[in-house]
């Protein structure tokens, strides 16, 4: 890996080759200006910048669907991000209600080399429990996949309350996203509706950019990756995307969804926490009014019906009207679409980490293990569709615990069974049921991974998650796909981190490209079927094992759960 240092100095050459004109895109809003940069390992690329794809969400469109894309006159500068849309960071609220902005990378332009194809596209959805994060490059830089012949783009979207190619975009979080108030002002699922026009946007105008709108594959992780599901889910996102790519994230997690009822009961515990009172009249108002700080400090503080989905309380809930929301997003619950069979069919690769329960229990709180030792029902899925206190309810309770302490009192001591437990109930399991759902509806080619690989480059390792057992953590895949700004330590050139991201980079580039999966990797690595299910595991090595025989003691134990509910 090339140091910092010769990077930039690369760079700056490449600038000084470059000419201000040949950096420059005309779109049908208006002309923009981006900058030139290089992967790391040596390939120049394009990078545009804080490209708004939708008008800003503030004022009267606070809590409205998404409108369209403004224009401006002259060129805009595209060199540098957009803000980041409210959020609270370090216990302080950072961002912005103007923040729906695309970024786009390229290492190519029509006008600079008029000979070249159309390359596919990948268009990533960041995590961060559609509370946290944006499409940061800082996080998610192009510094690896951008050597792979492919246009990347990020975004944001509106998080937590304010929200219900390659590009990264940006999309409301939290209850600017996901206020799921039932008025005819409020759009639900905004969040939603802000990646679906980013992606309108990206079909519009990704063509500019060297990329070919009808090679688009979506991918994301942990809350990303559920919004990849909601896509297929969708019938309003037919023909924005060919292929998709879910990396810890499922429609049926226990925090990627919420019933409308639970949906109201949430909203109404928020305006209180905000000092709504009966004499105020209009809820709808009264939010409108309120600051967007004060809604962001205090959507964290609304609870939840169950543990699994604590701190998450704003999240997708079916719109049965469209009210002032324009297209619906979701018109039914996620498991009413998978058992119908009405989603969109198209290849698809999804998988998890192989520990994703350490990434939850890294900072665990006191009293936790009083909560599991006396209070395990909480810890149950809501999708169960269990009532807490009843004898179904204990009988099952007792029947997980079982399996994962036996007859244990949970503690520190057996830490390693509750990120099982976590990493099955918040994970796996959903992403497993989706998978036979689509197994169910004859499905194009789904392929599953299990990523086990522990390496330098992993966040648990970073951030010293410290624990001496192995197992790759929540979000310990991204740093060998992406470029950071995070430290880590000078990697030789042989190292197995190294190798880890040209495997990673490779399979999901040739996914992208409707190529062999394993080319360029001597791997063989074949789709789920019916009658012969496989999956890849990324460790040391790569290896091919049989989906059956993946904790098969534990998923009994939840097949019989859901059998119920899935059939």
């Amino acid at each position: 890996m090339r140091s910092l240092q010769s990077l930039v100095a690369a760079t700056l050459v490449l600038v000084a080759n470059v000419s201000s004109q040949d950096l420059t895109v005309e779109l049908d809003q208006g002309i923009i200006q981006g900058s030139v940069g290089s992967t790391v390992s040596g390939v120049t690329f394009y990078s545009f910048l804080g490209i708004p794809y939708a008008q800003p969400p503030v004022g009267e469109l606070r809590f409205k669907a998404p409108q369209g894309a403004p224009s401006w006159t002259g060129v805009r500068d595209a060199s540098t991000l957009g803000s980041n849309c409210f959020q609270v960071e370090d216990s302080e609220v950072h961002g912005s209600e103007d923040c729906l902005f695309i970024n786009v990378y390229t290492p190519q332009l029509p006008r600079v080399n008029h000979a070249c194809s159309l390359m596919p596209v990948m268009v990533w959805i960041h995590g961060g429990g559609l509370v946290a994060g944006s499409g940061d490059p800082s996080l998610y830089g192009p510094g690896y996949l951008l050597d792979r012949e492919i246009v990347f783009v990020t975004f944001n979207y509106r998080l937590g309350v304010l929200g219900n190619v390659l590009v990264i975009f940006n999309y409301l979080l939290g209850v600017l996203g996901f206020l799921g108030l039932s008025h005819s002002e409020v759009s639900l699922n905004n969040g939603l509706k802000d990646q679906r026009a980013a992606l309108r946007w990206v079909q519009q105008n990704i063509e500019k950019f060297g990329g070919d709108p009808a090679r688009t594959t979506i991918f994301g992780e942990s809350a990303g990756g559920v919004s990849v599901e909601y896509f297929m889910l969708s019938p309003s996102t037919s023909g924005l995307f060919k292929r998709a790519i879910s990396q810890s994230g499922s429609v049926l997690n226990p925090s990627a969804y919420v019933d409308t009822a639970s949906a109201q009961t949430r909203a109404q515990q928020l305006t209180q926490l905000l000092g709504y009172s009966a004499e105020d009249n209009d809820i709808y108002n009264f939010l409108m009014g309120a600051s967007a700080e004060n809604i962001t400090i205090q959507q964290s503080n609304v609870t939840t019906e169950r543990r699994a989905s604590e701190s998450l309380a704003f999240v997708p809930t079916a719109e049965k009207e469209t009210g002032s929301g324009g297209e619906v997003f979701l018109p039914a619950s996620p498991l009413e679409i998978l058992k119908s069979g009405n989603f969109t069919h198209v290849p698809y690769l999804t998988g998890f980490c192989s520990a994703e329960g350490k990434f939850l229990v890294s900072t665990i709180m006191s009293d936790t293990w009083d909560k599991l030792n006396n209070d395990f029902e909480s810890f149950l899925p809501y999708d169960l569709n269990l009532t807490i206190g009843t004898t179904e309810s204990q009988h099952a309770a007792a029947l997980v615990k079982k399996t994962y302490f036996g007859n244990q009192t949970a503690s520190i001591a057996n830490v390693e069974q509750y990120i099982k437990l976590l990493t099955d109930t918040m994970f796996l399991e959903g992403i497993l049921r989706t998978v036979n759902f689509r197994l169910r509806h004859n499905s194009p080619p789904i392929y599953f991974y299990q990523f086990s690989y522990q390496g330098r480059l992993s966040y648990s390792y970073i951030f010293k998650y410290n624990f001496t057992f192995p197992g790759a953590a929540h979000a310990d895949d991204l740093g060998y796909l992406f470029t950071t700004s995070i430290d880590h330590e000078e990697l030789e050139s042989n190292s197995t981190e190294l190798t880890t991201v040209d495997r990673l980079v490779t399979l999901w580039t040739n996914f992208a490209k409707s190529q062999d999966l394993g080319e360029g990797l001597n791997l063989t690595w074949d789709p789920v079927e019916e009658s012969k299910q496989t999956y890849l595991d990324i460790n040391t090595d790569l290896s091919v094992h049989n989906l059956l025989e993946l904790h098969p003691e534990r998923r009994a134990v939840w097949d019989a759960l859901y059998s119920d509910v899935d059939n």
